[in-house]
Protein backbone atom coordinates (compact mmCIF):
# COMPACT_ATOMS: atom_id res chain seq x y z
CA UNK A 1 0.00 0.00 0.00
CA UNK A 2 1.66 3.14 -1.05
CA UNK A 3 -0.73 5.68 1.23
CA UNK A 4 -0.27 6.05 5.29
CA UNK A 5 -2.37 2.57 5.64
CA UNK A 6 0.93 0.99 4.90
CA UNK A 7 2.30 2.21 7.39
CA UNK A 8 0.27 1.82 9.95
CA UNK A 9 0.43 -1.83 8.65
CA UNK A 10 4.17 -2.04 8.44
CA UNK A 11 4.25 -0.53 12.12
CA UNK A 12 2.21 -3.38 13.56
CA UNK A 13 4.08 -5.89 11.42
CA UNK A 14 7.40 -4.41 12.84
CA UNK A 15 6.39 -4.74 16.72
CA UNK A 16 5.03 -7.87 15.77
CA UNK A 17 8.13 -9.28 14.33
CA UNK A 18 10.15 -7.74 16.97
CA UNK A 19 7.70 -9.15 19.99
CA UNK A 20 8.71 -12.53 18.40
CA UNK A 21 11.79 -12.25 18.49
CA UNK A 22 11.73 -11.32 21.39
CA UNK A 23 10.31 -14.19 22.97
CA UNK A 24 12.23 -16.61 21.34
CA UNK A 25 15.16 -15.03 22.63
CA UNK A 26 13.95 -15.48 25.98
CA UNK A 27 13.13 -19.02 25.86
CA UNK A 28 16.41 -19.89 24.23
CA UNK A 29 17.83 -17.95 27.20
CA UNK A 30 15.48 -19.91 29.78
CA UNK A 31 16.44 -23.28 28.30
CA UNK A 32 19.87 -22.61 28.49
CA UNK A 33 19.68 -21.50 32.28
CA UNK A 34 17.71 -24.43 33.02
CA UNK A 35 20.28 -26.71 31.25
CA UNK A 36 23.22 -24.92 33.48
CA UNK A 37 21.39 -25.88 36.61
CA UNK A 38 20.60 -29.51 35.81
CA UNK A 39 24.27 -29.39 35.18
CA UNK A 40 25.48 -28.57 38.34
CA UNK A 41 23.01 -30.46 40.05
CA UNK A 42 24.53 -33.46 38.43
CA UNK A 43 28.40 -32.42 39.17
CA UNK A 44 27.21 -31.76 43.37
CA UNK A 45 26.04 -34.93 42.95
CA UNK A 46 28.98 -36.78 41.45
CA UNK A 47 31.11 -34.87 44.22
CA UNK A 48 29.05 -35.90 46.80
CA UNK A 49 28.30 -39.40 46.02
CA UNK A 50 30.68 -42.11 48.35
CA UNK A 51 33.81 -43.35 46.42
CA UNK A 52 33.64 -47.36 46.58
CA UNK A 53 36.85 -48.79 45.10
CA UNK A 54 37.80 -52.36 45.31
Amino acid sequence: MENWKGYIIAGFALVWIANTYMSLFGLIRQDISREKAEIREIITNLKDAPKNKP
